[in-house]
């Protein structure tokens, strides 16, 4: 017997729908797109390339003619020796300063810049196809979770319905008594079977929902996918080509070794000679000194000694470079490895709907032989129900075989960064 919690759910999915105007089905492509706008993770990547784009700016500005004005107003008062007298007096002075952009460690800024907004558009890419991929998978699972749900309700139907066949056949007589207990267990077992199956609709249309960021009372109506047992498939060659030309992961590496050969740049520039220029203009009413002075001055500055700082700064960055090099050697073998994978998915699933949709037939077939000889009296009950339970499952891995392929079509794409052309 089923529990009063089991019941409540099961009575909520089967209640029949309102009146109002449903929907068109959503299609897939449509549920990718809405998963993509509301997903978090793509709002901050998009965020973080924004912020990339800034920063890019933000260095290239040190090549340009910079200058600092600093000014100063003082008041002072001294003592005059000869003749002895006191004397008070203003001055004011205004520098402009103008530093003489370093090209060589401006141009590594600037290259560290790009490759971290290079990274950033890396990581928007990712995000996207992670969250398509996901929005995909959880359509599909929601699709196999409601023919779960439809194909044991048909279950319990058809057994419901012998069970009070041979109700009717024991009152007359025609069928022992030990029947009506054989045909009373597949419906016991097919009512907690759909509750199963209802709990795990809920389960999955709670996650689609949560991709979607709808209200998680909302049960979308989702278009039914055609079925394809031939789909065409790249060369792996060829894919693992387009994989690493395309791939985020391959270029969120190569942009984070362009970063750290940069920042290699950057550092062996640490000890470089800085140059400024310097426009000064004093006044002041100091009977000691010139009423005013204006003085064009050209600075240098040279770090002599550092206590080795400077070279353990190369040390550390070629360091950096070194780990990013060998992150990038692996980003490819890891792709290579992921694509030819994904390849080899849906070959397979490809080769399982062709085979659950053959066995599907035979076991329609089967069970429609098994009703005929039933009605003609030549078999029992049982061999009935036991058709009828082969055919339901036949038919629920023949369509879970379309979904596994669709998903692991969605996995290919995600693995080669994109739709080969």
């Amino acid at each position: 017997m089923l529990s009063a919690a089991a019941l409540a759910l099961v009575t909520a999915f089967l209640r029949p729908p309102s009146a109002s105007v449903q929907a068109a089905p959503l299609q897939e492509s449509q549920v990718v797109e809405q998963a993509i706008q509301a997903s978090p993770v793509v709002a901050a990547a998009q965020a973080a390339v924004r912020q990339a784009q800034a920063h890019e700016k933000e260095m290239r500005s040190h090549l340009g003619f910079q200058l600092d004005l600093q000014a100063l107003v003082s008041e002072s008062s001294g003592q005059v020796a000869q003749p002895v007298s006191n004397q008070s007096f203003g001055s004011a002075e205004a520098d402009v300063i103008a530093p003489i952009p370093n090209k060589g460690r401006a141009d590594s800024e600037i290259d560290g810049a790009q490759g971290e907004l290079r990274a950033a558009e890396a990581q928007l890419r990712a995000a996207r196809l992670d969250v398509a991929y996901q929005a995909s998978q959880a359509f599909y699972n929601l699709l196999r979770a409601q023919d779960a749900k439809s194909i044991t309700q048909e279950n319990l139907d058809q057994s419901q319905r012998q069970l009070s066949d041979v109700e009717k056949r024991v009152d007359s007589g025609d069928v022992p008594q030990a029947d009506l207990l054989k045909a009373q267990v597949p419906v016991a077992q097919n009512q907690a079977a759909l509750a199963q199956a209802v709990a795990a609709l809920s389960a999955a249309d709670q996650v689609l929902d949560d991709l979607l960021h709808n209200g998680l009372d909302e049960t979308p109506s989702l278009e039914q996918p055609t079925a394809n047992a031939n789909p065409q498939l790249p060369q792996p060659g060829a894919a693992v080509q387009f994989a690493l030309a395309h791939s985020p992961d391959i270029a969120i590496a190569q942009a984070d070794l362009e970063t750290a050969k940069a920042a290699v740049r950057f550092a062996k520039h640490a000890r470089d000679l800085d140059v400024s220029l310097q426009l000064s203009h004093a006044r002041t009413a100091d009977p000691t000194a010139y009423s005013f002075l204006t003085a064009l001055t050209l600075s240098f500055a040279l770090p002599v000694l550092d206590g080795g700082a400077a070279h353990d700064q190369v040390l550390q960055a070629e360091a950096v470079q070194q780990q990013t090099e060998q992150a990038l050697e692996a980003a490819t073998r890891q792709v290579t490895l992921a694509v030819r994978q994904a390849i080899l998915a849906v070959q397979a699933d490809a080769a399982n709907v062709q085979g659950t949709s053959k066995t599907e037939q035979i076991a329609k077939e089967s069970l429609a032989k098994a009703k005929q000889s039933y009605q003609a009296g030549l078999t029992t009950t049982r061999d009935v129900l036991d058709a009828q339970l082969i055919y339901s499952q036949s038919r629920f891995a023949s369509s879970s075989a379309v979904y596994d392929l669709k998903i692991a079509e969605a996995a290919l794409k995600q693995a080669l960064g994109g739709e080969m052309p």
